[in-house]
C-alpha cells in the first residue's frame, strides 16, 4: 500500500459469501476505493469512461482509521491498514461516514508495527506489510475472519528474507507473493508453500529484482496483469518501470514512463483494470491513469482530481 500507500482500484461482481456478515455491497461496476492518508479517510468512487464520481466516504471518529496507508478488498469487505494505529480496520462495503469497523485487528499478538499496505489472496487471507523499527521489516498474514488480538497464521519476518522498509504486497497467478522493498530498492518474491510451512518466518526469496538496471528507486507500489507482467512506480524520479514475466537480479526494465508530460509526482501504488493502469499520484492530490503499453514522457489519458482526495496513496484490486 508506502511512501504513496492506498488505494484499490477495482473492476469487480461483488457475489460471494464472506467470514463476516456484510450488507448491500457496491454495485458491480467499475469501483475505486481510496484511502487518503493525510485526510484519514476512504473514498468511494464509481467510473465511467474517464469520469469518476465519488459515491461514499469513511470519515470520522467512530472509523478507527488513523493515516491509512493500505487498502485491499474480497467478498464485499474492505480492508485498511492503518500506518500510525499499528490496526488493519474491516468495513462493509457500503459503509459510509462515520462508520465503524465490522472488526479491527490490533494487539501484541498480530505483529503489526507501522503498517504500510494490505492485500488480500484467492483464499481470503489477509497479507500486511509492516515497515516499524522494533517488529517491522515484516509482512503478517492472517486467517480470513481474524478479529481483534490475532496471531498472524504465517509470517516473512527475519534475516533470509531480504525485506527493508516493505511498502506494497501483491500476487501472481500461481501464487507467489511480491513484496516491495523501498529500503534497499529491489521487489523480493517468496513462493507461498516456502512461507506457509516455516514456522519461524525468516524465507528467504526465490528470486530478487534489483540492481542499477532495474531502474527501481524509492519504489512505492507494484502491479501484476494477467500475463504476469510487473509494473513498479518509483517515487524518486517519478516514474513507472515495467517489467516481463519472472522477473530477476539486474534486470532492465521492457519500459519505463517519465518525464514532465506524464505529471507524475510522488507516485504510490498502482493498478491495472480493463486495459488501464491507475497510478495514486500522492505529492499532487490526484490519480493518473495510463494505457498498459505506456511507455517514455507520455501524457496520461485521464486524471481524476478534486473530491476530497488528500495524499492519496495505494492501490488493491480483487
Amino acid at each position: 500500500m508506502r511512501r504513496a500507500w492506498a488505494i484499490a482500484f477495482i473492476a469487480l461482481s461483488l457475489a460471494g459469501c464472506s467470514q463476516y456478515a456484510t450488507s448491500n455491497p457496491v454495485p458491480a461496476n467499475r469501483v475505486l476505493l481510496v484511502a487518503n492518508s493525510v485526510g484519514n479517510s476512504i473514498i468511494v468512487f464509481h467510473i465511467i469512461g474517464g469520469t469518476a464520481t465519488p459515491v461514499q466516504t469513511i470519515s470520522g471518529a467512530d472509523t478507527g482509521l488513523n493515516f491509512p496507508t493500505g487498502v485491499g478488498f474480497s467478498s464485499g469487505l474492505i480492508f485498511v491498514a492503518n500506518n500510525h494505529a499499528d490496526t488493519v480496520t474491516v468495513y462493509n462495503a457500503n459503509a459510509n461516514g462515520d462508520a465503524t469497523p465490522v472488526t479491527t485487528i490490533s494487539g501484541l499478538n498480530t505483529g503489526l508495527d507501522h503498517p504500510t499496505d494490505v492485500d488480500v489472496d484467492g483464499q481470503g487471507r489477509v497479507y500486511v506489510g509492516n515497515s516499524g523499527s522494533t517488529i517491522g521489516n515484516s509482512v503478517r498474514i492472517f486467517a480470513p475472519n481474524a478479529t481483534g488480538n490475532a496471531a498472524p497464521v504465517a509470517s516473512i519476518f527475519g534475516a533470509s528474507t531480504a525485506l527493508a522498509h516493505p511498502v506494497a504486497i501483491a500476487h501472481d497467478a500461481a501464487g507467489n507473493i511480491y513484496v516491495v522493498n523501498t529500503g534497499n530498492n529491489s521487489v523480493t518474491i517468496y513462493h507461498s508453500s516456502d512461507v506457509f510451512s516455516s514456522v519461524s518466518g525468516d524465507v528467504a526469496p526465490f528470486a530478487t529484482l534489483a540492481g542499477a538496471a532495474t531502474g527501481l528507486i524509492n519504489p512505492s507500489g507494484i502491479v501484476l496483469d494477467g500475463a504476469g507482467n510487473v509494473y513498479v512506480t518509483n517515487d524518486a524520479p517519478d516514474s513507472i518501470t515495467a517489467y516481463a514475466p519472472n522477473p530477476t537480479g539486474n534486470q532492465a526494465p521492457t519500459a519505463t514512463v517519465t518525464g514532465a508530460a506524464t505529471m507524475l509526482s510522488s507516485p504510490g501504488d498502482i493498478e491495472i483494470s480493463a486495459g488501464q493502469l491507475f497510478v495514486a499520484n500522492a505529492a499532487a492530490n490526484d490519480l493518473l491513469v495510463f494505457p498498459t503499453n505506456a511507455t517514455g514522457n507520455q501524457a496520461p489519458l485521464f486524471v481524476v482530481s478534486g473530491s476530497g482526495l488528500n495524499f492519496p496513496n495505494g492501490l488493491g484490486t480483487e
